[in-house]
């Protein structure tokens, strides 16, 4: 990336200067739409750039990402009414990244959201487990009555694979469901099980089947998601600050700029006072010790002398 954002010029030097292109429209947004572009738009507008990133080049996280979020947001407004003035006094700048800059922070925590949900994965498991195991024996009960009767085919039943097992309570569940649909003319009125009930049974061994499978992938899951974090992180934090060395060499002279582009890490690591330990007591002095007697003979220790005491210039 370019950083070098130019020497800031004078109204001579600028005489020469083709006008600044007015600011293009940011990629979601107009200037008569103030909605809020969706997170996954934009995570979609820049994921080749993120993907193109070299793994060398990423940066660690290191503050808070919803709060770096919200303030970049908020800023964002304040941000643009200063492009012309970047595009005109700083052309080295690199307007690219400046226009991308929402998008990055939308992309941000769209990664942010994926990498939470990929360390702490939904394991509903044991309440699906528990839902499908009450309603096989439900389903087993009124199919082998049946079977009994002659109205479905035993050596269906016979497929069933029994068992508290995660993946075989999901087949279990689809062949009691798939083989009471088929017999359906001839066992509707005829027992306790309602259609809705085979309608549940597909969905639980769905579910079912999808839990196991994410389960299973768990650790790929959180690689990818920490991955693809720290390159929206690395391509947000960079953007913007650069911005802000913009913002900071335009509005020197006012002394404003850390309003239009404050820091992100200004609350990080700081307490409020309310949290801050009390202080330790500071223990009584000890009082005056008396000196010890020089055993008779002995000779005192010298003592050497005091330094001279230095003149006006150290000598």
């Amino acid at each position: 990336m370019n950083t070098n954002i130019g020497t800031k010029s004078g109204t001579n030097a600028n005489q020469n200067q083709a006008p600044s292109a007015p600011a293009p429209a940011v990629a979601g947004s107009t200037a008569d739409d103030n909605d809020v572009d969706s997170f996954e738009s934009a995570y979609e507008r820049v994921k080749d750039e993120l993907a193109g990133m070299s793994a060398d080049d990423l940066v660690q996280v290191n503050l808070d990402i919803p709060s770096a979020v919200t303030t970049t947001l908020g800023v964002l407004p304040q941000v643009r009414a200063l492009r012309p003035q970047i595009a005109q006094e700083l052309p080295a700048f690199d307007l690219v990244q400046f226009d991308k800059l929402e998008d990055y922070a939308f992309a941000l925590s769209y990664a942010h959201s994926h990498y939470l949900t990929a360390l702490q994965p939904a394991d509903d498991l044991a309440q699906l487990s528990e839902d499908g195991l009450e309603l096989r024996g439900m389903l087993a009960g009124d199919a082998q009555q049946l079977s009994a009767r002659g109205l479905i085919s035993g050596t269906q039943l016979s497929q069933l694979k029994g068992g508290n097992g995660y993946k075989n309570l999901a087949v279990d569940l689809q062949i009691l469901a798939n083989v009471m649909r088929e017999n359906w003319d001839k066992i509707q009125g005829k027992c306790a099980t309602a259609a809705s009930e085979l309608s549940r049974a597909d969905s639980l061994a769905a579910s079912l089947m999808r839990s196991v499978g994410e389960r299973a992938r768990g650790p790929g899951a959180v690689a990818s998601a920490t991955d693809l974090r720290l390159r929206a992180f690395t391509a947000f934090i960079r953007a913007y600050q650069q911005t802000q060395r913009a913002v900071g060499y335009l509005r020197h002279d006012e002394g404003d700029a850390d309003s239009i582009t404050p820091s992100l890490f200004a609350n990080k690591g700081r307490k409020k006072a309310a949290d801050q330990p009390p202080p330790e007591p500071t223990p009584n002095p000890p009082g005056p010790v008396a000196p010890t007697p020089t055993p008779p003979g002995t000779a005192p220790a010298s003592v050497p002398p005091l330094p001279a005491a230095p003149g006006p210039f150290g000598g």
